[in-house]
This record gives C-alpha cells, sequence and structure tokens, in this order.
C-alpha cells in the first residue's frame, strides 16, 4: 500500500509550546531577510564586476529611492544607482556633503556608517532608508520588504510634476495611522 503522500501540501509542523513555534518563525524571517538581502547586494557588486567575500555581504548598505524611482546604493564608500525602470546600474565616487554622512555619531553605527536605527514601518532591524521628499533631506528607515512595498508607491510617481506634495500627503497619512495604532 502505497503512503498517502501528496507534494503540494507540506508536512504540518507540531512545535512543543507556542515559544518554540514563535523562535521558529523569527528564525525563518531571520535567515530569509540575510538571503535576501545578501542577493540583493551579490546581485549589485556582480554587475560592476566586484565580487566581495561572504563577510563582507553581512555589511549593511545604504539605500536611497530617489522620486524618479532611482535606486543609491552606498557601498565601501562608493555610490550605486539602479533605475526601477531600466534596471541598470551606474556608479559614482560618494560625496563627503551627502547629509546622512554628517549625523552625529553618538548611537551605534555600523562599518558602513549607517546609523542601525528599526523599520519605522514593521520595526525589524534597518537595512534600507527611504528618501520620501530629496530636497527636504526626510529620511524613513526601512527594512527589505517594506522597502520593496514602498517601491510600489514611489514607482506610481515617477514622472509627476506633483511627487513632493504626493510624497508628503503620504508622510501624513502614514503618521497619523502611526498615532491611532499606539
Amino acid at each position: 500500500m502505497k503512503p498517502n503522500f501528496n507534494p503540494d501540501t507540506p508536512p504540518s509542523l507540531k512545535f512543543p509550546s507556542q515559544a518554540a513555534m514563535q523562535n521558529t518563525i523569527e528564525t525563518i524571517a531571520t535567515a530569509r531577510a540575510k538571503l535576501l538581502e545578501a542577493s540583493l547586494y551579490e546581485a549589485m557588486l556582480r554587475h560592476i564586476g566586484y565580487m566581495p567575500e561572504p563577510e563582507q555581504l553581512k555589511k549593511r548598505a545604504h539605500c536611497v529611492i530617489m522620486p524618479d524611482g532611482t535606486h543609491c546604493y552606498s557601498w565601501d564608500g562608493v555610490e550605486f544607482y539602479r533605475n526601477k525602470i531600466t534596471m541598470q546600474f551606474a556608479s559614482r565616487p560618494m560625496k563627503l556633503k551627502d547629509p546622512w554622512l554628517q549625523k552625529p555619531r553618538k548611537t551605534p553605527y555600523t562599518a558602513a556608517g549607517i546609523k542601525r536605527i528599526p523599520c519605522v514601518r514593521c520595526g525589524a532591524p534597518s537595512v534600507h532608508q527611504w528618501q520620501v521628499c530629496a530636497d527636504d533631506n526626510v529620511f524613513r528607515t526601512l527594512c527589505l520588504d517594506c522597502d520593496i512595498a514602498l517601491n510600489e508607491l514611489v514607482l506610481r510617481w515617477a514622472g509627476d510634476p506633483n511627487w513632493r506634495e504626493k510624497c508628503k500627503r503620504y508622510e501624513l497619512e502614514e503618521r497619523r495611522h502611526a498615532d491611532t495604532d499606539q
């Protein structure tokens, strides 16, 4: 008699306690975040012909999404721009006058000089920063998942002459929701 096995249905997991289940979920979520982070950097760096050592992939990188949908990453003192539409990369030396480099270093920073603060959307350890208004230097720090979710909003505003007003309106709505949740 053949066992009743359906490859499309994963086996159910039994946990000795709620805490054990939560711990497993958190472990999987952390592993997934690290995998996404490493593959993102790997793809970016392979594109420019530089593949770092595995331990270097653990470094945090800085990412700003501009209103036109362009991504700006910094890695080891060089900025990489990835356009959301064409998916092309370009690079230039990092400017010392960039505002995020001028922040006071009273809080924990990574080797790349990025401030470690939790994601403003879900509370996870932050990897990226989303720039709401480029001219106003309004930054919101986001984890990778929230960054991907908000990319869709930024793409929607790409090329819109009223992008600044829409960004500010969205920022106010987010703050209002955050206040009501507390």
